[in-house]
């Protein structure tokens, strides 16, 4: 039935047919290529977030261990004399807790843990 409505139009309405048919198409094809677009965007943004998360979260680990290692030598060091660069430590630590922008770190349980490490 399409095909004769078709047979009988005028050339002038069958080109804008072909027209409307091809304008059709680009608008299908370009409203998949901006889908497409968006989907990488979003990607690379969730990407870019967890990079910068790892990072924040490496400093806290790298800090962990030089308190860590300072408090080891503070405890077997028999006296208080390494003690100064363990509260610096602490200090540096809890900077790069700080800079997490959501911290998952219960402050006063390291609290304990430290106090326990200060006085042996």
């Amino acid at each position: 039935m399409c095909v004769k409505k078709i047979g009988i139009m005028t050339l002038r309405r069958k080109i804008l047919l072909l027209g409307v048919l091809a304008l059709g198409s680009l608008g299908i094809i370009f409203a998949q290529h901006l889908t497409e677009d968006l989907r990488w965007r979003t990607l690379l943004q969730d990407l870019t977030t967890v990079i910068q998360r790892a990072e924040g979260l490496s400093n806290v680990v790298h800090a962990f261990q030089n308190e860590r290692g300072r408090s080891a030598a503070h405890l077997g060091a028999g006296d208080d004399h390494l003690l100064g660069a363990l509260r610096a430590q602490w200090s540096q630590t809890d900077k790069a807790i700080a800079a997490l922008p959501q911290s998952p770190l219960d402050m006063t349980t390291l609290a304990t843990i430290r106090a326990q490490s200060a006085t042996r």
